[in-house]
C-alpha cells in the first residue's frame, strides 16, 4: 500500500490483531498511582512487576522510572504479550 499513512497502516495492524497501545499521558498518570498505591512497599525484598499485556512497554517504562526516582532497586519484571515483535521491542527499551 503505497501511499497509506504510517499512522493508519499501525491503525489497521491494531485493529488486525486487537492491540490498543496505552497512549503515554494516560500511561504516566496509570504508572503514578499505581506507585502512590503500592508504596510503601518491603525494601527488604525484590519489587515484583508484571506486565500481562507489556505490548512495546508503554505503562511499564514510566512505571519502572517511577519506581526508580522512589528508591526501589531491586525488581524483578515480567512482561508478556502475545505479540514477539513488541516484546522484542520492549526488551529494548527496558535494557
Amino acid at each position: 500500500m503505497s501511499g497509506t499513512p504510517p499512522q493508519a497502516s499501525r491503525a489497521s495492524v491494531a485493529k488486525a490483531t486487537g492491540a490498543v497501545y496505552t497512549p503515554p499521558p494516560l500511561a504516566d498518570f496509570l504508572a503514578r498511582h499505581m506507585v502512590a498505591a503500592a508504596a510503601p512497599w518491603p525494601r527488604a525484598r525484590p519489587l515484583r512487576v508484571c506486565d500481562p499485556a507489556v505490548g512495546r512497554g508503554e505503562l511499564l517504562l514510566p512505571l519502572l522510572a517511577r519506581l526508580a526516582a522512589r528508591g526501589a532497586r531491586a525488581l524483578q519484571v515480567s512482561g508478556y504479550d502475545t505479540d514477539r515483535d513488541a516484546l522484542a521491542t520492549t526488551a529494548q527499551r527496558v535494557a
